[in-house]
């Protein structure tokens, strides 16, 4: 991931951390396209259950494990 955050290109840091984002939440990836900012709570992730949502088309939550946390915090 530091990799990626290196190559100092317009959007490496934030291809970094989105590829950090997916890794750590385990979303899939119609889910990881779906959550807005207003999903991330201090704790967990809601992930809508629509038709681009999750897999069995109903809401859950994500928790937020510690190393996704502080890549949370620093986006703020």
């Amino acid at each position: 991931i530091q990799s990626i955050r290196d190559q100092d290109k317009v959007f490496s840091r934030e291809s970094g951390d989105m590829v950090e984002f997916a890794a750590y939440s385990g979303l899939r990836p119609k889910e990881l396209v779906s959550v807005q900012c207003a999903d991330i709570r201090r704790d967990y992730i809601i992930v809508r259950g629509d038709a681009t949502g999750t897999k069995s088309r109903r809401e859950r939550e994500v928790p937020i494990v510690a190393a996704l946390e502080a890549l949370v915090a620093a986006r703020d």
